[in-house]
């Protein structure tokens, strides 16, 4: 999380909602640098969660998205053996956590990179080839994807391993970490499965995606 306060606490609302939340051990890396005030409003947020234990990471100063996104995903993994990772623009539904523990099963599928929460507007993903349009999405049904939707999205301790290995150094403005590991999903030949009827949507975009 950075900056944004008042995105952040539409996450947390409806992160609160979410069945099976208590769960749940909540890893947040709140990152430093900017304004000040901002800081310590996102801060205050953070500390009056009180629906699933937390175990918060203030940094004293900017990592940026990709070094943040890094170490709190290592932290997770230190944690579990499947981590679910919800940026602080994510609002996801009351039964997307549902949905991930049910996805769980497919540890031994070796070709399945990642489970995501997100589905693309549109009804369908065209890279994925799967003719389920948008009037014909099925709320109980999931398809491959070959992309790497980040939107809320889960992983297990051996897939981690390979990702924190092709992870990128660069900053924003040349090449983010998802965007690096499409390529690396790519090159091993790997996929994404997503549900038809998507469980997180992004209310991030203005400013700071």
């Amino acid at each position: 999380v950075w900056r944004r306060a008042d995105v952040l606490k539409k996450t947390l609302h409806a992160m609160a909602r979410a069945t099976g939340i208590g769960d749940y051990t909540l890893v947040i890396h709140c990152d430093g640098g900017g304004n000040q005030n901002e800081t310590r409003a996102v801060r205050h947020v953070c500390r009056d969660i009180d629906f699933a234990e937390t175990l918060i990471k203030f940094n004293r100063g900017n990592l940026g998205c990709n070094e943040n996104t890094r170490r709190v995903l290592r932290r997770g993994f230190e944690l579990s053996d499947y981590v679910i990772h919800v940026e602080e623009d994510i609002v996801i539904a009351p039964d997307a956590l549902l949905y991930m523990e049910w996805a769980k099963q497919f540890r031994n599928r070796p070709e399945i990179w990642m489970v995501s929460m997100w589905r693309h507007p549109s009804g369908w993903l065209h890279e994925s080839g799967t003719p389920f349009p948008l009037g014909q999405a099925i709320e109980t049904k999931v398809c491959h994807s070959g992309g790497l939707l980040i939107w809320g999205w889960g992983t297990w301790r051996d897939r981690w391993e390979t990702m924190e290995k092709n992870w990128t150094t660069g900053d924003d403005k040349t090449l983010s970490w998802d965007t690096h590991l499409t390529a690396v999903r790519h090159k091993l030949g790997k996929f994404c499965i997503c549900p038809l009827v998507s469980r997180a949507v992004n209310v991030g975009d203005g400013g700071i995606h």
